[in-house]
């Protein structure tokens, strides 16, 4: 059985992506990834203190991203 990856994704230029729980976990990671496949990405969740961090942080990862974060609960 083959495993895909977030290397198999097809480039995301010209796409706009809502990540729900985009702050940590599996959602950080796909955020992540969409980000370096060109998407411009919106991160969710409640929590604002975390949204801030997790920002920062896939910003750090891939500055030539297009990353914001919006809180939803």
């Amino acid at each position: 059985m083959a495993i895909w990856t977030a290397r198999d994704m097809p480039q995301q230029d010209g796409k706009r992506v809502l990540v729900t729980g985009g702050v940590a976990g599996i959602g950080f990671q796909v955020a992540k990834a969409m980000g370096e496949k060109g998407a411009r990405v919106l991160i969710a969740s409640r929590d604002v203190g975390k949204g801030a961090r997790a920002l920062a942080e896939v910003r750090a990862a891939v500055p030539a991203g297009e990353f914001s974060f919006g809180r939803l609960d």
